[in-house]
């Protein structure tokens, strides 16, 4: 599911794996995983901003785990993560994000030079929250009205020790459209085979 996705860990480099090139793992897989392409600067500001604008929101100093917590006691989830998406979006944190070098070589390869973005949404996975609108089940991005021009990056910027990532099936953006209702697939074949990157490492 999660079709057309490059996603990446802020994690240590893994060794480069020779029998499958990442444009390969792209057509095959449907997603192709990037370790260590974001950099500890570009996080270490991420979550500065963050901090910066629960701590105005709230009105005394907080990190931005805390405060983002104290942030859903006073306001509405969709709220504290629309302001913190505005906030990144003034400061140019997807712009740097884009500019890590291995990311930009990754959508060089894969979509070639003529590139545009549109930054979407900043998406918090809070412990109880149930809600499909937080918490995404698995789906197919052009259930959105997505096309197949598009690639999606999620970009983990506070993944903490011990914090899950983003489940993928390999494969299955072969499937074309799956039959789905209220926001998750009411059918999927039986040959499922759920891959989820390790977190860890900030």
């Amino acid at each position: 599911m999660n079709k057309n996705n490059l996603a990446f860990m802020p994690s240590e480099p893994s060794p480069p794996v020779p029998e499958r090139s990442m444009q390969d793992a792209f057509v095959q897989d449907g997603f192709a995983l990037l370790r260590g392409a974001l950099g500890s600067a570009v996080r270490a500001q991420a979550k500065a901003h963050m901090s910066e604008y629960l701590s105005t929101l709230l009105g005394r100093k907080v990190d931005y785990c805390d405060g983002f917590l104290a942030a859903m006691a006073k306001c509405p989830q969709y709220l504290v993560q629309e302001g913190i998406g505005e906030k990144l979006a003034q400061a140019g944190i997807y712009q740097e994000i884009l500019r890590s070098p291995d990311l930009d070589r990754a959508l060089l390869e894969l979509l070639g030079p003529d590139l545009s973005f549109s930054p979407d949404q900043i998406v918090a996975a809070v412990a109880g929250v149930e809600d499909g609108y937080y918490k995404k089940r698995l789906h197919q991005e052009i259930w959105s009205g997505t096309g197949i021009n598009a690639v999606f990056v999620w970009a983990p910027l506070a993944l903490e020790p011990g914090m899950g990532g983003v489940d993928f099936i390999p494969g299955s953006h072969n499937w074309g459209l799956v039959p789905h209702r209220e926001r998750e697939p009411s059918e999927l074949p039986d040959e499922c085979q759920y891959i989820t990157p390790p977190g860890g490492g900030g």
